[in-house]
């Protein structure tokens, strides 16, 4: 057993699994620990020492990193040869791999730019409130990417992987914010992930992990002066500037399903 500290659980899917592997879910486990105590009876040399075997039940709280535990024992125990680690891995490697399959590697972690802008905007939001020091287009701005930032979350905190060893973002996942043990996640960059593949994206293909389709519309209507708009928006590069906000991965790739995030 690996002692870890753990980032993120994927709550619902340990319990899922829990249940799955068990047949019944349950928080509370019997322990049962066995032990001896010794008396004396009589006095002085004719004393005679005697031995009791003691039995204590306990219930103890099944945690939620025990219940994780069963989880990775099944899965090293019925994956042959194990959960296979990854600190890199080459383009065969990566064909190789089919979507339910668990693996655990080690990656950088980070976060897409509308999410980091939109933390960041948070933060000047608060400071700006303090000191008075924003005009309304400003404010504008920052709310448009607060609003950019929390569509995004409404999948899942979408975040890029990379190996650790890698070159290039080959993985990407989204986070459920209510999974997430501590904030300082958001700060790490280097980490570990047990992860089951849920999709590849194949060679050729490509992810969008921001969408603007929104954004778009809103200030390019299908109108004429929206249209015209839109035009202008090109011509002057601003929208050049707006598609620099998206985060795009490139096949081959895989989306991952985080169950647990640890160091």
């Amino acid at each position: 057993m690996i002692l870890r500290q753990y980032l993120y659980i994927d709550e619902a899917f340990v319990d899922n699994s829990f249940a799955m592997i068990h047949g019944y879910d349950y928080d509370l486990q019997e322990i049962q620990r066995q032990g001896t105590t010794e008396s004396y009876e009589g006095d002085g040399t004719s004393a005679h020492k005697e031995t009791h075997e003691t039995a204590t039940e306990i219930n103890a709280k099944m945690t939620l990193s025990a219940k994780l535990q069963v989880v990775i024992d099944y899965l090293q125990k019925n994956a042959q040869g194990g959960i296979p680690f990854y600190d890199s891995m080459s383009k065969d490697e990566l064909a190789a791999l089919k979507r339910e399959q668990f693996i655990e590697g080690q990656f950088i972690l980070s976060f897409t730019k509308i999410e980091q802008y939109g933390r960041f905007a948070e933060s000047v939001q608060k400071i700006g409130s303090l000191i008075s020091n924003h005009n309304m287009n400003e404010i504008e701005g920052i709310e448009e990417l607060q609003k950019l930032a929390k569509q995004e979350r409404e999948r899942g905190t979408p975040c890029i992987l990379t190996f650790a060893n890698g070159k290039k973002p080959s993985c990407f996942a989204y986070l459920d914010e209510q999974y997430i043990k501590t904030k300082r996640i958001h700060s790490m960059s280097e980490i570990t992930i047990l992860a089951k593949v849920v999709r590849i994206i194949k060679q050729g293909q490509h992810v969008c992990l921001t969408d603007l389709s929104d954004l778009m519309n809103e200030r390019f209507p299908k109108t004429t002066a929206g249209k015209k708009a839109r035009v202008e928006a090109i011509k002057n590069g601003q929208m050049a500037k707006l598609k620099e906000l998206e985060d795009r991965i490139d096949g081959p790739a895989l989306e991952l399903l985080p169950i647990a995030i640890y160091r």
